[in-house]
C-alpha cells in the first residue's frame, strides 16, 4: 500500500505526532529524540541539545537507505520535529534534501505525495512562498499519474494543504479538479466525496458539500460525512438543514452524538428552549441504540456527551439524571478497558459541574476496575488518564497514587517502544499536574528505555 494511502487511513496529523513511523527501523532515534523534546519543555537546554543529537544521527543514517521513497519518508518525519525543536536552519536543511530526493523517485504518486508533505512542513514554519513552490511542483506532477483514484487521493491532500494556508481560491481548483476525476470512477467514490466533502465544509462552500454527499449513495457517506457536515450547518444558523441532515443519519450512536453537538451550538446561541428539545431527542435516540457488542460503551459514551451539554448550558438537574442513567449503563459494560475508560469520562463531566463527591465515587470505580485489564500497556494508559481528572479537580494526592501505579505497571510492559511512549504519557499529566521533578524522572527513565532499542544496521 502507497505511502499516501497509509496516512490517509491513519491520518496526517497521528503521523507528525509520531504515531506512525513511516520507516520502522528508525525508531529508537525518533523515540529518543521525541523524549528529549518533551523533556526539554519541562528541564534544561541540556534534554533539547539531546535531542537534536538524536535527530542529527537520524539524519546521519538516511545515507545508508537506497531506496529515495524510504529516504524522503525519513526526512519528512524529522523535519517537523526540527521545526518544534526551533531550528529552522536545520528544518530547512533537511526539506531541501527531501526536495532533491523526490526528483529520484519514479512513480509519480510517491513522488507527489511527497512533495505534499514537504509544503505541509513548510506551511507549519511559515514559509509560504516554499510551500507554493513545492505545491505547485507537486500538482504538476499529479497529471502523470495514470490511475484515477489515486490521482484524486493527491489532489485532495493538495487541496487541504491549500484550505490549511489559507488560500482558498487553490484549494477550491484542485477540489474541482479531484472531483471531475471522481465523477469518472465506476465503483470506490465514496471515500473520495468523503474527504472532497470534508474540505469543501472547512472552506465554507457547504452546499457542493451537502450536493457532493447527496451524489453518492454508499454507506461510508452516511457514517463519516453527514456527522460531519450537519453541525457546521448548525453552526452557519442553518439549524433546519442540520436537523434534516441528522435524521438521515442511520447510525444511531452518531445521530445522538450529532443532536448534541446541535445542542451545543443553541447553547452558545443563548436559545436554551431549543437545546433542551434537541437534548430530549438526542437521549431519546441514544436509548435506543443497540449493538451486540457494543451497546453499552456506545449508549454510556453518548449519554455522557449529553451530560457535558447540559452543563455546559447551566442544566445541572438534568445532567445529573444523564449521568446518573450514564453510570448504570457504563456498569454493564464487559471489557474493562473500555469500562474504565468510559467511566473516567464520566468523572471528568462530574468535576466540570462541581460536583467532586461523585466524580470521587466514580473515579474510584474506575480505579478499581483498571486493575482488572489484562495488558499492562493499557493497564497503564488508562490510570494516566484516570491520574488526569484527579489533576483536573485539584487532587494532587488521588493522582500522585495512580500515577505511581501507572508507573509501576509501565515496568511490565514488554515492548520497550510501547514502554517508553507510555511512559512519556504518564510523564505529561505529571507537566499538567506541575509536578516537573517527576517529569524529569519518569522521561529519563523512558530515554534509558529508548536508548536499549536496538539501532538499525548499517550496510
Amino acid at each position: 500500500m502507497s505511502r499516501y494511502i497509509k496516512l490517509f487511513k491513519i491520518g496526517i496529523w497521528i503521523y507528525l505526532l509520531g504515531v506512525l513511523n513511516p520507516i520502522t527501523i528508525f525508531t529508537p532515534t525518533i523515540v529518543r529524540a521525541q523524549n528529549e523534546l518533551l523533556l526539554s519543555q519541562v528541564s534544561s537546554n541540556q534534554a533539547k541539545q539531546k535531542a537534536l543529537a538524536h535527530l542529527e544521527k537520524a539524519h546521519e543514517l538516511v545515507q545508508f537507505m537506497s531506496n529515495p521513497d524510504d529516504q524522503c519518508n525519513v526526512l519528512i518525519y524529522i523535519a517537523p520535529m526540527y521545526v518544534e525543536a526551533g531550528e529552522r536552519y536545520q528544518a530547512n536543511q533537511v526539506l531541501a534534501q527531501a526536495r532533491t530526493i523526490t526528483n529520484d523517485i519514479s512513480d509519480p504518486r510517491e513522488q507527489s505525495s511527497a512533495l505534499a508533505y514537504i509544503a505541509r512542513v513548510y506551511i507549519e514554519k511559515g514559509d509560504y512562498d516554499q510551500a507554493n513552490q513545492v505545491l505547485a511542483q507537486a500538482r504538476t506532477i499529479t497529471n502523470d499519474i495514470s490511475d484515477t483514484d489515486h490521482q484524486s487521493f493527491v489532489l485532495e491532500y493538495i487541496a487541504r494543504i491549500y484550505v490549511e494556508k489559507g488560500d482558498y481560491d487553490q484549494a477550491n481548483q484542485v477540489l474541482a479538479q479531484a472531483q471531475t476525476i471522481a465523477n469518472d470512477f465506476s465503483t470506490g467514490s465514496g471515500e473520495l466525496l468523503n474527504i472532497i466533502t470534508h474540505v469543501d465544509a472547512q472552506i465554507k462552500n457547504y452546499d457542493l458539500a451537502q450536493t457532493i454527499t447527496n451524489s453518492d449513495p454508499d454507506p461510508f457517506l452516511q457514517f463519516f460525512v453527514l456527522p460531519y457536515i450537519a453541525p457546521v450547518y448548525a453552526h452557519t444558523k442553518n439549524y433546519d438543514l442540520a436537523q434534516t441532515i441528522t435524521n438521515s443519519i442511520s447510525d444511531l450512536f452518531w445521530q445522538s452524538l450529532v443532536l448534541a453537538s446541535i445542542a451545543r451550538v443553541y447553547v452558545e446561541k443563548g436559545d436554551y428552549d431549543q437545546a433542551n428539545q434537541v437534548l430530549v431527542q438526542a437521549r431519546t435516540i441514544a436509548n435506543r441504540i443497540s449493538d451486540p457488542d457494543n451497546q453499552s460503551y456506545f449508549q454510556s459514551s453518548t449519554l455522557t456527551h449529553i451530560a457535558r451539554v447540559y452543563v455546559e448550558k447551566g442544566d445541572h438537574d438534568q445532567a445529573s439524571q444523564v449521568l446518573v442513567q450514564a453510570r448504570t449503563i457504563a456498569n454493564r459494560i464487559s471489557d474493562p478497558d473500555n469500562q474504565s475508560s468510559t467511566l473516567a469520562h464520566i468523572a471528568r463531566v462530574y468535576v466540570e459541574k462541581g460536583d467532586h463527591d461523585q466524580a470521587n465515587q466514580v473515579l474510584a470505580q474506575a480505579r478499581t476496575i483498571a486493575n482488572d485489564i489484562s495488558d499492562p500497556d493499557n493497564q497503564s494508559s488508562t490510570l494516566a488518564h484516570i491520574a488526569r481528572v484527579y489533576v483536573e479537580k485539584g487532587d494532587h494526592g488521588q493522582a500522585n497514587q495512580v500515577l505511581a501505579q501507572a508507573r509501576t505497571i509501565a515496568n511490565d510492559i514488554s515492548d520497550p517502544d510501547n514502554q517508553s511512549s507510555t511512559l512519556a504519557h504518564i510523564a505529561r499529566v505529571y507537566v499538567e499536574k506541575g509536578d516537573h521533578g517527576q517529569a524529569n524522572q519518569v522521561l529519563a527513565q523512558a530515554r534509558t528505555i529508548a536508548n536499549s532499542i536496538s539501532e538499525p544496521i548499517k550496510s
